[in-house]
C-alpha cells in the first residue's frame, strides 16, 4: 500500500489545507526545525491510526484525508468531541473502516516496532539485553502464540514422562494405570451424566409448561372474578343511594301541620316507617358487604397462588438458563473423555506390544522423551524461529554490505533458548557491546530494517507497509547519506519509503528521489535523479 498524498487541515503547525505529495519510491522530507516535517509525519500517523504518539494534535475541525494506492482514502476528522474516519467503501461504520485500514497496514505497534526508524527506537533491539532481544524476536515474527502452545505442551510432556517411567518400571504399573484411566474416563461420564440428571431436562420443560397453563387458569379465574365483582359492585349502587337518601330523609321528618287544627305535630310513625326501610337497607348493604369480601378473599388467594406460580416458573427458567449455559462444560468434558479414551486405547495397545523384554519398554521410554522433546522449548519453537534468525542475519548483513561497513552480524540463541546475543564479525570483540558507536549505529539500523522483512514474510506486518526515516540522515556523514539513500531506493522496490531530515543533502547520481522541501511559509516538492 503505497502513499500518494496527504492533506491536513487545523493539525498541528498545518492550520490550512495543506497537500503534500509523496513519490512511488523514495521521498525525501526535508527543512529545518519547526516547519512541520514532524508534523507531517505525525499527520500521517494520525489518519492511519488514530494516534498521534508526542502530543495532543486534534482541535475542533483537525482533518486529514489520505490517499493511497488502488483507490484507498483515509479520511479522519474531529469535530471537537468525537473522531470519524471514512474509507469511502462504505465501510459500515468507524470499527469497519479501522478493520480495514489495519488489514492494510497493520497495528501501530507492529508497525512502529518495525517500520518507523527514529533515534530512540532504533537501537531498541540491539542495545536491548538478551531477554528482551528475545521477547522482540518472538514479537516480530509472531512466535508468541507458541509461548501457550508451550504451556500446554509441557503439561502434556509431564504427564507423558510420568507414564513412560512407569513403563520402565514395571509392565504391571502400566495395567494400574490403565485401570486408573478408564475408573476416571468413567468418573467423567458419570459427571456429564449427572448434569443431565440433575435437571431432567424434559421434566423441567414438562414441569413449566403444566406450571405456566395452570399459572394462566389462576389468572383467567381471577380476571372473571374482578369482572363479577365489578358487576356486583354496580348491582349495590341503587342500595347505597338509597341508603344515603332514607338517612337524609329520616333527619329532616321530624314534625308536620295538623289537617285538623293546623299546629305542628311529631311524625313518629313516619319516622318509624323510615327507620325500619333504612334497616332492611342496611342489612342488604351488610350482607352485599360480605359477598364482596369473600370475592376479595378470593381474588387475594387467586394473586397469591399466581405469586407462587411465577416464583415456581422463575425458578424453572433460571434452571433451564443454568443448564444451557453447561451446555460448554458438557462439550469440554465431552472432549476431555474422547482424549481420555484416546489416552486408554493407547496405552491398551501400547500394553498388548510389551513383552518382558525389557529393550522393549526402553523402546517406548525413548519415544516418549522424543516427543516431550518435540514439544518443549527447545523444539519446534525453536526451529520456528531459528530460520528466521537465519533470514534476520542474511538480511542484516545484505543492509550492511550496502552501508558499505565490512562487518558482518549473525543472530545466536543462548543456551536457555529464551535469550539472545549478537555476535560480530570484523572487530576484535567479536560482540554487539564492543563495537565502536558508528558500528553499533549501523548494526542498529540494518537488523531494524531486518526485522521488518521478516515480519513482513511471517504476515506480522503487510509486505508493502510503508517504512519511515524519522531524522536519519542527520548523524550521518556525505559518504553515509549516500549510502542510505541507495539502501533506500533499494528498499523502496519492495516497499515505500519516506526519509525526514533536517539537512538538505546531496542527492547520489543514479537515484530517484522525491524530494519535498519545507520551509518557515510554504513547502516545494522536487525531484532529483
Amino acid at each position: 500500500m503505497k502513499l500518494l498524498s496527504l492533506e491536513l487541515t487545523k493539525f498541528l503547525c498545518h492550520t490550512g489545507p495543506v497537500l503534500f505529495e509523496f513519490g512511488p519510491g523514495v521521498t525525501l522530507l526535508s527543512g529545518p526545525n519547526g516547519v512541520g516535517k514532524s508534523a507531517l509525519l505525525e499527520g500521517i500517523l494520525w489518519a492511519i491510526w488514530g494516534f498521534v504518539p508526542s502530543r495532543p494534535a486534534r482541535i475542533e475541525g483537525s482533518r486529514a484525508v489520505l490517499k493511497c494506492s488502488d483507490q484507498f482514502t483515509i479520511d479522519r476528522s474531529y469535530n471537537g468531541r468525537t473522531e470519524s474516519v471514512d474509507i469511502g467503501k462504505g465501510a459500515g461504520g468507524k470499527r469497519r473502516a479501522e478493520e480495514e485500514i489495519a488489514a492494510h497496514f497493520g497495528t501501530y505497534s507492529a508497525w512502529e516496532r518495525s517500520l518507523y526508524v527514529t533515534g530512540k527506537n532504533v537501537s531498541h533491539f540491539s542495545s536491548g539485553n538478551a531477554t528482551t532481544r528475545w521477547d522482540h524476536l518472538e514479537r516480530v515474527t509472531g512466535a508468541l502464540r507458541f509461548r501457550e502452545l508451550q504451556k500446554a505442551s509441557a503439561e502434556d510432556l509431564t504427564a507423558l514422562q510420568k507414564s513412560s517411567e512407569a513403563v520402565v518400571q514395571e509392565v504391571d504399573a502400566l495395567r494400574d494405570r490403565i485401570l486408573r484411566a478408564k475408573a476416571n474416563f468413567e468418573d467423567r461420564r458419570r459427571f456429564r451424566e449427572l448434569i443431565y440428571d440433575d435437571f431432567n431436562e424434559p421434566q423441567l420443560r414438562e414441569d413449566l409448561k403444566r406450571l405456566t397453563e395452570e399459572f394462566d387458569r389462576v389468572e383467567a379465574q381471577k380476571s372473571t372474578l374482578q369482572d363479577t365483582l365489578s358487576e356486583f359492585e354496580k348491582e349495590i349502587q341503587p342500595l347505597l343511594r338509597e341508603h344515603r337518601s332514607l338517612e337524609e330523609a329520616l333527619q329532616r321528618v321530624v314534625y308536620k301541620l295538623c289537617e285538623t287544627c293546623g299546629s305542628s305535630v311529631p311524625v313518629e310513625k313516619d319516622k318509624s316507617s323510615l327507620r325500619d326501610r333504612l334497616s332492611v337497607i342496611k342489612d342488604e348493604i351488610l350482607k352485599a358487604k360480605e359477598v364482596k369480601n369473600e370475592f376479595l378473599e378470593e381474588i387475594s388467594r387467586l394473586s397469591s397462588e399466581g405469586q407462587n406460580l411465577l416464583e415456581e416458573i422463575s425458578d424453572i427458567k433460571l434452571t433451564l438458563a443454568e443448564l444451557a449455559r453447561r451446555e460448554d462444560v458438557l462439550l469440554q468434558e465431552e472432549e476431555s473423555c474422547l482424549k481420555q479414551l484416546q489416552t486408554i486405547f493407547d496405552a491398551e495397545s501400547r500394553l498388548l506390544k510389551l513383552t518382558n523384554d525389557s529393550e522393549i519398554v526402553y523402546d517406548r521410554l525413548k519415544v516418549g522423551k522424543d516427543v516431550g522433546k518435540a514439544l518443549s522449548p527447545s523444539g519446534a519453537p525453536r526451529r520456528y524461529l531459528r530460520q528466521y534468525l537465519d533470514r534476520i542475519g542474511q538480511y542484516a548483513n545484505y543492509y550492511l554490505s550496502a552501508l558499505g561497513s565490512p562487518i558482518q552480524v549473525q543472530l545466536v540463541v543462548g543456551d536457555d533458548n529464551k535469550t539472545l546475543d549478537i555476535k560480530v564479525a570484523g572487530i576484535p570483540a567479536k560482540r554487539y557491546e564492543h563495537a565502536s558507536g558508528g558500528q553499533q549505529r549501523r548494526i542498529d539500523l540494518c537488523l531494524l530494517l531486518a526485522m521488518a522483512e521478516a515480519a513482513a514474510e511471517v504476515g506480522t506486518i503487510p509486505k508493502d507497509a510503508p517504512l519511515i526515516f524519522d531524522e536519519a540522515l542527520d548523524t550521518l556523514d556525505a559518504e553515509g547519506v549516500e549510502s542510505l539513500i541507495f539502501l533506500a531506493c533499494d528498499i523502496a522496490t519492495r516497499r515505500q519509503v519516506l526519509l525526514v531530515s533536517h539537512a538538505d543533502p546531496v542527492l547520489p547520481l543514479g537515484t530517484q528521489v522525491h524530494h519535498i522541501k519545507l520551509g518557515s511559509n510554504s513547502w516545494t516538492p522536487s525531484t532529483s535523479v
